[in-house]
């Protein structure tokens, strides 16, 4: 079934995984979050000039083979106060459309559910930061830049990664030429000519934490993280997100931090999650 599919650009669909997350050969596609609990956190942001053009080379262009569509009525957008001056973009449910062609030439609509959020001085970047956030959100389930979720790749070790990486490529091609014309003389054993190997440990990056590990410092439910109020009801982490009026920074950190675990977690899983919450009481 897979193989009769093809991107508008021509990449087959099951070769879709592998052409997202091959890395970007320029470090500066990778930078670290500015600001925020991300920039705290010292997490790696994907440039959104690498992104976008990764997914035009992969699926075609912006609107023709791809698209970001959403509903109002899933945003909510949070207002800068006295202690915040930003505001904060969050879209709880989103689709990434993207269009495969069959043997046929008949279009074929797939559909990523994902979701996203953003912090902004200016509403505008805000809301521009929760859509790309929310693309970004949904290639990632196709394994768009998956070194990075996985902590392997980041924006403190890419230069000197991707370097590794590109040296290995020149030695290997250059061995896999000279092996080609050369001739081993008899009784004498073939040289090695595989490529170093770059150690696994160079692409350790254990900054890269989830949301859910973040504790919550105040309150009843002092000495929590978030990961394990979400296993206990939904409702305490929403409320944390979106209800909570924080009049202290504390508050305001925790009221961040929730709202990215819940952006995190997706809208699906949350569903499920509820869903089974209910069923049990």
């Amino acid at each position: 079934m897979l193989e009769k599919l093809k991107t508008l650009t021509g990449v087959p669909a099951q070769e879709i995984g592998d052409r997202l997350e091959k890395p970007f050969t320029d470090p500066k596609a990778y930078s670290k979050i500015r600001g925020g609990a991300g920039g705290a956190a010292n997490l790696t942001d994907i440039e959104t000039a690498w992104m976008i053009e990764r997914l035009n080379e992969v699926f075609g262009p912006y609107g023709l083979g791809w698209r970001l569509e959403w509903d109002p009525e899933f945003v909510h957008v949070q207002q800068p106060s006295e202690k915040n001056k930003s505001w904060t973009a969050t879209i709880r449910r989103a689709e990434f459309h993207y269009i495969l062609l069959d043997a046929d030439g008949k279009e074929r609509i797939c559909t990523a559910p994902c979701s996203g959020g953003s912090s902004n001085n200016e509403l505008g970047y805000a809301l521009k930061g929760m859509e790309t956030s929310a693309i970004g959100n949904a290639v990632s389930k196709m394994r768009f830049q998956e070194q990075v979720y996985k902590g392997k790749l980041s924006h403190a070790n890419a230069a000197k990664l991707l370097k590794a990486h590109a040296e290995n490529g020149k030695e290997g091609a250059a061995n896999k030429k000279t092996a080609s014309k050369a001739k081993p003389a008899a009784g004498k054993p073939k040289a090695n000519t595989k490529p170093k190997k770059v150690e696994e440990e160079t692409f350790a990056d254990p900054s890269l934490e989830s949301y859910g590990s973040y504790v919550v410092p105040l309150g009843k439910y002092k000495g929590k993280t978030l990961a394990e109020l979400l296993e206990t009801d939904v409702r305490i982490v929403t409320w944390f997100a979106e209800d909570m009026t924080a009049t202290n920074d504390v508050a305001e950190e925790l009221s961040n931090q929730a709202t990215q675990f819940l952006v995190e977690v997706g809208p699906d899983k949350l569903q499920e999650i509820q869903d089974l919450q209910q069923e049990a009481v």
